[in-house]
């Protein structure tokens, strides 16, 4: 059943790069940052180091056909040779266990998400699937939980404040164009020809436009960042919960797999 959880992973990074190459299609290179780019961080930052934990400890070499006996004391070496005493045991297979001792994944992304940068004590004598240290695992489970928690944010924020300083500076540019016709109302009014009378009504045309344009303009440009920011919004919550949900219903099954093992 972990096989699951590795392809729900590759099938959901599937659908993360087609979306990048229709950004890159469409040449929506910010997008391609702030979503894609975002996406495969929070993706990959926990689920995808789960299967990375998850292949490590398929290929953890362990042959527990192998006899070899552990090391015992002195004092438990005579005890079991000469006072055949029962309170010490016979010593255990070293193979037996180091399997024994490899840590369970669901454990260490349960811990690392609800207790980041600890190293739990009661597994300091477990063996990593990757390195010699349990609390090295946990480090690096900790950086890249701290990518996930920018990413998040990342995505939801970047294209709306973007919107809103293209909305200013859009709004900016507008107003001097405006000022600009109004100190020139058009070719031809300042020739001899022209009246007092034409040139005072173009200004007065000019004005009535430009305020006309200002009542237009301040609505357009808010519901624009509004319209953007809800987009990013409603897709932030729905990448983030549908990658969680996607993953947990294989979790469930992995589950269900244990339980019945």
């Amino acid at each position: 059943m972990k096989m699951s959880v590795i392809f729900g992973v590759l099938h959901m990074s599937f659908g993360i790069f087609t979306k990048g190459l229709n950004t890159v299609y469409f040449k929506q290179y910010i997008a391609l940052i702030t979503e894609v780019c975002a996406g495969f961080f929070i993706l990959y930052g926990i689920f995808g180091w789960m299967n990375v934990l998850i292949i490590a400890k398929y290929f953890k070499q362990v042959d527990i056909d192998d006899l070899t006996r552990a090391e015992i004391s002195d004092y438990d070496r005579y005890a079991l040779e000469r006072l055949e005493s029962d309170s010490v045991q016979p010593p255990e297979y070293v193979n037996e266990l180091i399997n024994r001792n490899m840590p369970s994944i669901i454990s260490i992304l349960i811990t690392s998400i609800f207790s980041p940068g600890t190293c739990p004590e009661a597994q300091a004598n477990l063996i990593p699937p990757i390195g010699t240290d349990i609390c090295s695992l946990y480090a690096i489970n900790l950086v890249l939980l701290i990518f996930v928690l920018i990413s998040v944010p990342a995505m939801l924020c970047t294209m709306p404040c973007l919107a809103l300083a293209g909305g200013e500076k859009e709004s900016e540019a507008s107003s001097i164009e405006l000022a600009e016709n109004e100190g020139n109302p058009g070719v031809g009014l300042n020739d001899g020809d022209a009246t007092e009378e034409l040139m005072a009504k173009r200004r007065g045309e000019f004005r009535e436009l430009e305020n006309q344009l200002k009542k237009m303009d301040e609505p357009k440009h808010s519901q624009e960042f509004g319209d953007v920011f809800i987009h990013s919004m409603i897709h932030t919550i729905e990448f983030v919960l549908g990658t969680v949900s996607n993953t947990a219903s294989y979790l469930r099954l992995w589950a269900l797999s244990l339980a019945h093992g």
